[in-house]
């Protein structure tokens, strides 16, 4: 009986480690998607600021670029550390 209750136990850690790498992995598809809709906000605002001469517009629009790249770099290295750790 220890033996099975060791497998049943076990195979519930499993299916914890499981459902946390499957919440990971929907986080970062999650956040990827928030970086991507920031950087074409961006791009629009530059682009917008471009046509109408507006310095300000150009600005804000190449700073959530640029927030957008760190957003994506982040995820980068979350996925590298995970695959590692896999």
């Amino acid at each position: 009986m220890k033996f099975i209750s060791r497998v049943v136990k076990s195979a519930q850690i499993n299916k914890y480690q499981i459902q946390q790498i499957q919440q990971g992995a929907d986080m970062s598809l999650k956040n990827r998607e928030k970086a991507t809709a920031k950087n074409v906000a961006g791009k629009v605002q530059e682009a917008v600021g471009n046509v109408t001469g507006d310095p300000k517009d150009q600005a804000e629009g190449k700073e959530k670029q640029a927030e957008a790249k760190v957003m994506h770099t982040v995820e980068d290295v979350k996925d590298e550390v995970k695959a590692k750790l896999d």
